[in-house]
């Protein structure tokens, strides 16, 4: 038996992992949404100050923000967080925030062919993709729904950061990224036969294959552990 036909819901990636809800935004009188950078640069170092170790930021805009880019970002970075953001949805190489940040991974959408998603955004500053089509996620009034966007891409490489670090704990931020794009699946995408980027895509199980988890306490340094050598 499913264990979701009988406890509905859905399942994540991440593994061993604990989940850091943080709300930034909120409903003006006319009940639209709201997201301020100066609330948005807020979340972020709350989350970084109370150890997050991955930081999900499924949201962003076509301009970037000072407060975000010279403050909230380069204090994440200062805790070793593993920063990841949604590429966008305009379908277009524009930049998006806090996507293009520096030290931020930014994520793609792909379909269910590995395609990219036709309204993913793409290009040199954008990192990797990741499923983004008919995802089934929570929505409002405790509900789900099949959700589209690379807002729905951006959770599921944060998922596989944190099951990168469940495994081992002792990895670095750049550890961490650099795992999760040296096992990313090569990928071909083109608009009008010009290829464009990124040209991988997630691959959790690969990422998993790579990470050695971290040597038992007092054990001498060891190539087999991916740190230090051996001395002869």
């Amino acid at each position: 038996m499913n264990i979701l036909d009988e406890l509905g819901g859905t399942l994540a990636l991440g593994g061993n992992i604990r989940i850091m809800a943080v709300r930034a935004g909120y409903k003006n009188q006319a009940g639209d949404g709201v997201l301020a950078d100066t609330d948005s640069a807020a979340a972020i170092g709350y989350a970084a100050q109370m150890g997050a170790r991955v930081i999900s930021m499924s949201w962003g805009l076509t301009t970037p923000s000072p407060i975000i880019e010279q403050v909230a970002i380069p204090y994440a970075q200062s805790q070793d967080c593993v920063l990841i953001a949604a590429a966008g949805n305009e379908g277009s190489d524009s930049e998006h925030y806090p996507a293009a940040y520096d030290g931020v991974i930014a994520v793609a959408a792909s379909d269910e062919s590995d395609g990219k998603a036709s309204f993913s955004n793409y290009g040199s500053w954008v990192h990797i993709a990741a499923p983004g089509i008919s995802i089934y996620s929570t929505y409002f009034d405790d509900t789900y729904a099949d959700m589209y966007g690379t807002s729905m891409a951006t959770p599921f490489v944060a998922g596989v950061a944190g099951l990168i670090l469940s495994r081992n704990l002792t990895l670095t931020a750049d550890e961490v990224t650099q795992t999760l794009l040296d096992s990313a699946d090569n990928i071909q995408w083109a608009i009008n036969g010009n290829p464009i980027e990124p040209a991988k895509r997630l691959n959790a199980y690969q990422a998993l294959l790579l990470v050695e988890p971290p040597p038992p306490p007092g054990a001498p340094p060891h190539t087999l552990w991916g740190r230090g050598s051996s001395s002869s």
